[in-house]
């Protein structure tokens, strides 16, 4: 992609509303130029932007399993439309709405003048590109995020998960009571707080916040941040694009209220370390920033962050009391529990030392048997 176009893809985020000539002159240049279908419907739709007088800008996004040809049969007035139906511009209650789909998302930028506008084209999208519902065998959208070529990326898809109750004796009585907290009784008193699973490789952490997203799909949605250096410590146009455009989301649960996000960032150990600043630059600050600073605020945001890392390693900063929602280290099962978890499964050969879920799974499907010396650490049972 040249500079051109690239100077065009970066416009998207801000737009001049007062340049109804650079409008037209976008799309003069993406029609004579090799532009794809996107740049010339951006083009499009910030052109009928300025000529509607429609100055008041709106980002929706959501994600879904439906196809844009559902559009075809709307009443609203097509303008332009890729052939494969990735991109579309029409109006709707004379307002344009630019519709971009793919990678199981829709996102909707609609111009619009007053706000009764704002909410009839809202519905109206809702009904012809439904939000994903949780499949048949627990099964729910996950968001992958990640920083490309050419911007932020997002791709939803969905995850089978198990539920709580399926996996809750893959745990520790101490950790089980903790998760149980979490699963049940948790709930956000406000915008960018922060959630942390410490514990060593193997412990379960990561089943454990595949069951959070089952048991919490009715109020929130998960959203996974695939390169958390680059989140936090590159141009912070990333993390804000993240942020921001979930702002704008227009998921909401039964009772009509606006979804929670939860955004999920795995093994950031050296993002939460004591020396952070000088392993990962400014990611602890932009972390900080996030779950407890100006860019947290007023954000149905929550920050799900799973390290290796034992808490007692952690930046100060980071489990302060009020910072951490919720924190907790998961510890390997004693051997009583062990034991038992084995002889349910039908293996034969005991343990005999406190050992990891994952050494147990690899027991049960004839893997070798975890030495008898404890390697890494082991949590204290008071240790919270």
């Amino acid at each position: 992609m040249d500079d051109a176009q690239q100077r065009e893809r970066r416009a998207n985020a801000s737009v001049d509303c007062e340049g109804v000539s650079d409008a037209e002159a976008a799309l003069e240049a993406s029609l004579s130029g090799s532009f794809d279908t996107e740049h010339v419907s951006l083009a499009l739709f910030y052109q009928e932007m300025f000529r509607s007088g429609c100055r008041r800008l709106h980002l929706a996004t959501w994600p879904t399993q439906a196809n844009l040809p559902n559009l075809a049969e709307a009443e609203e007035r097509l303008l332009i439309r890729g052939i494969d139906w990735h991109y579309a511009v029409m109006r709707i209650r004379g307002c344009p709405v630019y519709i971009e789909l793919g990678n199981g998302r829709v996102m909707a930028k609609i111009a619009y003048a007053r706000s009764e506008d704002l909410e009839e084209i809202l519905r109206r999208l809702r009904a012809d590109i439904p939000p994903s519902v949780p499949q048949p065998g627990l099964a729910i959208p996950f968001t992958f995020w990640t920083l490309a070529e050419h911007g932020p990326w997002a791709a939803t898809r969905q995850i089978e998960v198990p539920g709580w109750s399926d996996i809750r004796s893959n745990y520790s009585p101490r950790t089980q009571q903790a998760l149980e907290r979490l699963v049940h009784d948790f709930k956000p008193a406000r915008g960018g707080q922060l959630l942390l699973l410490s514990g060593e490789p193997g412990t379960g952490k990561t089943f454990a916040l595949r069951a959070l997203a089952w048991e919490w799909r009715h109020w929130c949605q998960f959203e996974y941040v695939t390169d958390p250096e680059q989140f936090f410590s590159h141009e912070a146009r990333y993390l804000l694009h993240v942020l921001l455009s979930g702002t704008a989301t227009e998921d909401f649960d039964g009772a009509g209220e606006k979804r929670w996000r939860v955004l999920l960032v795995e093994d950031a150990g050296e993002l939460l370390s004591a020396d952070a600043k000088e392993r990962a630059g400014q990611g602890l600050s932009r972390l900080l920033n996030v779950v407890d600073g100006l860019l947290g605020q007023g954000l149905r945001v929550l920050v799900l962050i799973t390290t290796n890392e034992p808490l007692g390693q952690l930046h100060p900063a980071v489990s302060r009391p009020g910072r951490c929602a919720f924190r907790h280290e998961f510890d390997r099962l004693p051997p009583e529990q062990a034991n038992a978890w084995l002889r349910e499964r039908g293996a034969s050969h005991p343990v005999s030392v406190p050992t990891t879920i994952a050494e147990l799974y690899a027991l049960v499907e004839g893997y070798q048997r975890p030495a008898e010396r404890v390697m890494g650490f082991v949590s204290p049972a008071s240790t919270q």
